[in-house]
């Protein structure tokens, strides 16, 4: 919806039609088009309705004069409803019932109104059936939170990228306090810097946090001088470690460390986009003494030939010992 846009024209559309509607993706310039459209879809029925998607994008912050009244939009029944997405717009204003949602995608922009980590817990604990959560900022922190455990068994894939104007360290903690998600086989963070990722580890505390846990991406992530084993410990059973700008150093120095009483016994793929080669054969020979040696290297580049990251030596010794494979940094 553009700036200049009716609302009432969009709602004139798209209400009689939203009981067929699979998908509905709402890009919106224009706040005062998005709120009618919020609350023409208050009652409507939507059955086949799988994925619901609304942006909104404005320079100036949002006026809260708009969004006094919370709404609940499709009151009346999402039965299909599996992937939600929200950026630009706090989710609770028009928050549809999410006890069969699948998916959720929660991101801000700085022209967003920010809402409680109180509202938030509450979509946590409605969505009974989430296996896919991804944050990237909107939520506002703060140390009266209540950070009470949340039970989530679906929950499997877990990203989170904190927000650098409210207090990272906190919005770090709360999450990982609050969220317990034994079933978790994946889990991503972006942008994590120093006593922020320091707040994620002293949120581990036994091996039961994540007993299943099998890939972890760090992304852009600094302060790895603060891991330790238990760390380590309460993830037992990663496969595939991946470091996207982020120096690998830190975790193949603690790896290497614990030759005697081996940590992530399991680790099987290492993705790195930048490692001293000498330190890297390292740690590859280490792995290999030991009886657990890596089956894949991916090695993230720009280039279109993985040997222009390797002289042809070195390359032949790691193809030797392990399956080397080329990626681009989007897919790391």
């Amino acid at each position: 919806m553009c700036e200049d846009q009716d609302g009432t024209q969009v709602v004139d559309l798209l209400i009689p039609e939203i009981y067929r509607c699979l998908r509905l993706a709402v890009e919106s310039t224009n706040e005062l088009a998005l709120r009618t459209l919020f609350r023409a879809l208050h009652d409507p029925y939507a059955p086949c309705l799988r994925h619901l998607q609304i942006d909104l994008e404005i320079d100036d912050e949002q006026k809260t004069a708009l969004w006094i009244e919370e709404d609940c939009t499709l009151a009346h029944g999402l039965p299909s409803l599996n992937f939600l997405e929200t950026r630009g717009i706090n989710m609770h204003y028009w928050l549809p019932p999410l006890g069969g949602v699948k998916s959720i995608y929660m991101a801000d922009c700085y022209s967003a109104n920010l809402f409680s980590y109180s509202k938030f817990r509450g979509i946590l604990i409605a969505s009974t059936s989430l296996t896919h959560l991804e944050l990237e900022g909107m939520i506002n922190c703060s140390t009266w939170d209540d950070v009470t455990l949340i039970e989530m068994p679906s929950l499997i894939s877990l990203s989170v990228l904190p927000p650098d104007y409210v207090n990272p360290a906190l919005y770090i903690r709360n999450i990982f306090t609050t969220i317990s998600a034994p079933s978790l086989q994946t889990l991503c963070l972006k942008k994590v810097y120093g006593q922020q990722f320091r707040a994620f580890l002293e949120t581990f505390g036994s091996a039961s946090c994540h007993p299943v846990l099998e890939t972890l991406v760090l992304y852009s992530v600094t302060g790895l001088e603060y891991l330790t084993p238990r760390f380590a410990l309460s993830s037992p059973t990663i496969r595939h470690l991946s470091l996207k700008f982020t120096d690998p150093a830190p975790v193949l120095q603690l790896l290497t460390s614990h030759n005697f009483d081996p940590l992530w016994p399991l680790l099987q793929t290492l993705t790195v986009d930048s490692v001293d080669n000498a330190f890297l054969r390292s740690f590859i020979s280490d792995r290999i003494s030991i009886g657990l040696p890596l089956v894949k290297l991916r090695y993230g580049t720009e280039s279109q030939a993985v040997s222009n990251n390797f002289p042809t030596s070195e390359m032949n010794w790691f193809v030797e010992r392990l399956r080397l494979e080329k990626v681009s940094y989007h897919d790391m």
